[in-house]
């Protein structure tokens, strides 16, 4: 596969997770889910960004940081939101494991953590 074949599945990939976002946080009330799935969402788009500039991401949750240091060779319309994505996805990365197992330390499941208008912000 190259970059721009990648790029095509991560994005195909974000778009059902779309999908199933909408549906844990409109339908099912499964909010922990619906932030699980945003922080794919972010992590699989960036990632298709990166691909399309030739920037192979290293496995990571949190490709912002990657994106910023690449601003320089966005188009013009995304360097102006370059900042708000790399901060999405920073605080998805760090909400990725909390929605998927809760917090053992204060003995709260995902769906105790996680509230409506949480998901929402997301």
């Amino acid at each position: 596969m190259n970059n721009k074949e990648f790029a095509e599945c991560y994005l195909k990939g974000a778009k059902i997770r779309i999908k199933y976002a909408e549906l844990s946080l409109n339908e099912d009330e499964d909010y922990a889910y619906c932030v699980r799935a945003s922080q794919e969402i972010v992590e699989l788009s960036t990632e298709a960004i990166l691909r399309l500039l030739g920037i192979e991401c290293p496995k990571t949750h949190d490709p912002g940081k990657i994106l910023l240091q690449s601003v320089d060779r966005l188009p013009d319309w995304l360097k102006n939101e370059a900042d708000n994505l790399a901060y999405i996805s920073r605080w998805l990365r760090a909400e990725r494991e909390p929605s998927i197992y809760g917090d053992e330390v204060e003995g709260l499941s995902p769906t105790e953590l996680y509230t409506k208008v949480i998901a929402e912000k997301h």
